[in-house]
């Protein structure tokens, strides 16, 4: 059962979990630098700039407004 093939599909399934790890820390590094620029009163708008995001997704980022309003902005598309 322990073919090369299953072992390169053991190897690809780690390394994709270790890719979203990294990931999920990447996006709350990104998540608490942005809430912090925010903070120190940098605009949304520079801080969006900076972040490559929508104004929207920073008010969100930072808690301003609920997540769920980005839902509806897409289900108006």
């Amino acid at each position: 059962m322990d073919s090369v093939s299953v072992r390169r599909v053991r190897v690809a399934a780690a390394d994709l979990e270790s890719v979203e790890f990294e990931r999920d820390s990447a996006e709350l590094t990104l998540q608490q630098d942005v809430s912090l620029a925010v903070a120190e009163g940098h605009s949304l708008a520079d801080v969006a700039e900076a972040s490559n995001l929508t104004v929207r997704e920073v008010d969100v980022l930072t808690g301003t407004i609920p997540v769920l309003a980005l839902l509806d902005d897409r289900q108006q598309l």
